[in-house]
């Protein structure tokens, strides 16, 4: 096989593998939480998972949501919003968070473990934690 069409063969595998590959491959989540029945789908019954949104939430079920954790851009605004929610919901911190931006270090083409980073700034405040914490099934 001549090696031009060699290269290119490789080059054509290589984009199609990336372009299935998640920006992070989020673990679920190990975290135990407690939710009310109500919010639980019925045992052994065929149901939609989007009738139970609060027990299939994607950092649990990250399976259901590939689209979530496919780009940069998506990972941002699920942990934006993640933030959001908790700012709303948490009596510790309602009213304190006015101002919240996520933004990443990483390009969507290439990333190194030890380098690629998400970014906060809450408020003011500047905080990075690598993408291998938000990865992890203790993330919550």
């Amino acid at each position: 096989m001549p090696y031009c069409v060699l290269l290119s063969l490789l080059l054509f595998f290589h984009t199609i593998s990336r372009s299935a590959m998640p920006f992070i491959c989020k673990k679920p989540c190990v975290v135990p939480r407690v939710l009310c029945a109500s919010q639980c789908p019925p045992h052994n019954i065929l149901h939609d998972i989007l009738d139970y949104p609060f027990y299939y939430e994607p950092i649990y079920f990250p399976e259901y949501y590939a689209s979530l954790f496919a780009t940069k851009q998506s990972c941002c605004v699920w942990l934006l919003n993640g933030l959001k929610h908790h700012s709303l919901n948490c009596c510790a911190h309602s009213q304190s968070i006015s101002h919240i931006v996520v933004t990443s270090d990483d390009s969507d083409s290439c990333r190194s473990a030890t380098s690629s980073f998400f970014h906060f700034f809450i408020d003011g405040v500047h905080f990075s934690v690598p993408f291998f914490y938000i990865e992890s099934p203790l993330f919550s």
